[in-house]
């Protein structure tokens, strides 16, 4: 969205802690899986590896996201 200062510092609040603020709920995958979208866009090395051992465990696996 041409935004990167404000997505930065929600991606922030978000990431604090290697991202256990992040509910383990039936939403969870799905917002790691968005959160390592940002993680790229936004350069973040030092927690891109977090992020790829939290998603580890469901390599081979596919995501499919849908509206009603």
């Amino acid at each position: 969205m041409g935004r990167p200062d404000e997505a930065r510092a929600e991606y922030e609040k978000v990431a604090a802690e290697d991202f256990t603020a992040m509910p383990r709920d039936g939403r969870w995958l799905y917002c790691m899986v968005y959160l390592s979208e940002v993680c790229a866009a936004l350069g973040d090395a030092e927690r891109a590896p977090v992020l790829y051992r939290l998603l580890t465990p469901y390599a081979g696996h596919n995501i499919v996201l849908g509206c009603r």
